[in-house]
């Protein structure tokens, strides 16, 4: 009987569950199972289970390299390099294991050692001097800029003027026009020429 017990106890909780599960996964409008992310509460508990688990192995890696940092500032230190005993084979090793970068610094120091002359020359002591002048130069080149500017909007200004005064000119000629051509009408001149 208490076997029985047990199973009607797991059928009460799993069919608490479905309720559950239905009442937290349901929409706004009453419709079940739309929103849901997980199959079930005890699927979303397991994967979040999951995830804590591998959240906490990733701890154990850097709890270790904590523990050693000490050791890697030791390591790091160039203090460390000078306690070390190197012999005079290993020395050899490293310069010949090295020998293609040392081969190409030696030809950048001689690239730069025949570039000498140029750096060194008269024309880059005159540098500063020239600075000055190009300085000079440069407030001379925004003042006059300014006053191109400034003419410009006095050329637009009168262009603006002048296209309305040629406006103004051509409306009063029409009017004198159309003024003239009702005198003729009425004076009869334009027939007298027409025929």
């Amino acid at each position: 009987m208490a076997d029985d017990e047990k199973v009607i106890d797991w059928t009460s909780l799993e069919n608490r569950m479905r309720e559950l599960e239905y009442l937290a996964y349901k929409s706004k409008d009453g419709k079940a199972g739309e929103r849901r992310r997980f199959k079930s509460v005890a699927d979303g508990i397991y994967i979040v289970q999951d995830r804590l688990n591998r959240s906490r192995s990733g701890k154990k890696n850097i709890k270790h390299v904590w523990q050693q940092l000490d050791f890697l500032h030791k390591i790091i230190s160039s203090e460390f390099f000078n306690k070390l005993d190197v012999t005079d084979d290993v020395k050899r090793e490293i310069i010949l294991a090295s020998e293609p970068y040392l081969k190409d610094v030696a030809e950048h120091l001689e690239e730069i050692k025949s570039l000498e002359e140029f750096i060194n020359s008269d024309v880059w002591k005159d540098v500063p001097d020239q600075l000055d002048k190009f300085k000079t130069l440069q407030q001379i080149f925004v003042k006059q800029q300014d006053e191109v500017d400034h003419l410009s909007e006095q050329v637009q200004e009168l262009l603006t003027n002048y296209n309305s005064a040629i406006d103004i000119l051509s409306r009063q000629f029409i009017e004198w026009d159309k003024t003239i051509t009702k005198l003729e009408v009425k004076l009869g001149v334009g027939d007298t020429e027409e025929k």
